[in-house]
C-alpha cells in the first residue's frame, strides 16, 4: 500500500516539473514572445506567398517528442498587401495541406488574426495562429507529428496560444 502512495506522490510531484520546463522567449527584433519547452533554433528563411512572391523570413523552431513547434515571421514591408489579404492568402496556403477542423477569428490584444486546426494528409495535427502586424506575417504552428505516441497531446495548442506581442 505504501508503494502505491509513493507512486502517486511521485507522479504528482513530477507533473509540475514538466510544466515548468516551458519558458517564455522574447524576440524584440520581430516584436513577439512565445513559450517553448526548450531553446529554439533560429533560422533566416524565405517565405513564399500564394502568388509565388518570395520575402525574407525568420523561423524560430523546436522539434521535441515528435512535436514540431515553430513561429515563422515573414517581412511583408516590400509588398503592398493589406492585413486582410495577407492573412487570407496564408490561410488558403495552410488549408491546402490537409483537412480543416477549426477556422475561427482570433485576437491577441487588439491584433486580429485567425486560429486553425488542420489534420494533415500525413497524419499530423496542427494548431496554427496567423497574424499580420507591423508589415509582418506571423505563423505560429504547434504540430503533433504522426510519429507522436500521444496524438491527443495538447502541446501544439498550448504553444500557439502562448504567442504574444512585445510593447
Amino acid at each position: 500500500m505504501r508503494l502505491i502512495g509513493f507512486l502517486i506522490a511521485a507522479l504528482l510531484f513530477t507533473a509540475p516539473v514538466q510544466a515548468q520546463e516551458w519558458k517564455e522567449y522574447s524576440y524584440r527584433d520581430d516584436g513577439f514572445t512565445v513559450h517553448f519547452p526548450g531553446a529554439p533554433k533560429v533560422e533566416d528563411v524565405t517565405y513564399k506567398t500564394m502568388d509565388g512572391t518570395s520575402v525574407k523570413a525568420r523561423t524560430y523552431s523546436l522539434e521535441q517528442d515528435s512535436t514540431m513547434l515553430a513561429v515563422t515571421v515573414a517581412d511583408f514591408s516590400s509588398l503592398k498587401m493589406s492585413e486582410e489579404n495577407a492573412i487570407e492568402q496564408a490561410v488558403k496556403q495552410l488549408i491546402s495541406e490537409g483537412e480543416v477542423k477549426v477556422d475561427i477569428p482570433h485576437r491577441i490584444d487588439s491584433t486580429y488574426g485567425r486560429q486553425l486546426t488542420i489534420y494533415g494528409k500525413d497524419g499530423s495535427r496542427s494548431s496554427i495562429a496567423v497574424f499580420y502586424r507591423n508589415n509582418k506575417l506571423y505563423l505560429a504552428n504547434g504540430k503533433i507529428l504522426p510519429t507522436n505516441s500521444d496524438m491527443a497531446s495538447g502541446d501544439g495548442v498550448r504553444f500557439q496560444q502562448t504567442l504574444g506581442w512585445m510593447q
